[in-house]
């Protein structure tokens, strides 16, 4: 592959652009990585994991007494999510298909949530749900948001583990960063090599993407036309631990 030589001014100020996530192109203490790594861990579990938890856990039932359930309800009523803990959670049941019994509970609690309203009521009090056209359109415009979430877990990894070799172009912002590695075309990596290689980054997948694992290839293609290499994170590589650190080992 063709290696590129940038002036010495430019990679200077290439080394700013970042997501906003830390501090792009400076170097992190040891005991800053360490807090870094601990902050991370424990966020999803693997599948290898669940599969033993689920196996541990067939044939038993806990059950509460009803002092214990008021006890769980009065200590848990009031307590709201956060976003990102809100789209772990979405990712942890993403492909997962509901029970039977779960579609019937959801049923039956929408059911009581609409009972013995009037058709205006029933109106007015669905317009205030998640489901209202504001709330949905509230909903796009936050996943339209770049960089997104995903981005800013790589931008970490990649500033932690290669400080001052990576730019964030995904906002589409320094188009001037992806022309200065010769590329013509019309897309926009997620994040470009500034040290002289010809090489992007592009982010697939995640809340609001639908992507295909054809379209890895497909976009490795398209970026190797113009003698570009081009790395494919997916979403869920970024949340999984060691997951990065092997596809940029490769």
């Amino acid at each position: 592959m063709e290696t590129l030589v940038l002036s010495p001014e430019l990679v200077e100020a290439l080394k700013g652009i970042g997501t906003g996530s830390g501090s792009p192109g400076k170097p992190k203490s040891e005991a800053h990585r360490r807090r870094i790594s601990e902050a991370e861990k424990g966020k999803l579990i693997s599948k290898e994991t669940r599969e033993k938890i689920s196996i541990s856990l067939t044939g038993r039932r806990r059950t509460f007494s009803e002092e214990h359930r008021r006890n769980l309800s009065e200590a848990n009523t009031g307590k709201t999510w956060s976003e990102e803990r809100c789209e772990e959670a979405s990712r942890a049941r993403r492909g997962i298909p509901k029970s039977e019994g779960a579609i019937a509970a959801s049923a039956a609690s929408l059911s009581r949530y609409l009972v013995g309203l009037s058709p205006k009521e029933m109106q007015e009090r669905m317009e205030n749900s998640a489901h209202s056209p504001t709330a949905r359109s509230k909903a796009s415009k936050t996943m339209q948001k770049r960089p997104t979430e995903t981005e800013r877990i790589l931008d970490r990894f990649l500033q932690d583990s290669f400080s001052g070799k990576f730019a964030y172009t995904g906002d589409g912002r320094h188009m001037e960063v992806v022309r200065a590695i010769g590329y013509t075309g019309r897309r926009c990596p997620d994040f470009v090599d500034i040290t002289g290689k010809r090489q992007v980054v592009s982010v697939m997948g995640g809340l609001g993407y639908t992507h295909f694992l054809d379209d890895e290839r497909e976009e490795k293609e398209h970026y190797a036309q113009y003698g570009i290499g081009c790395i494919v994170v997916w979403d869920n590589a970024c949340w999984l631990p060691g997951e990065l650190d092997k596809l940029f080992q490769k």
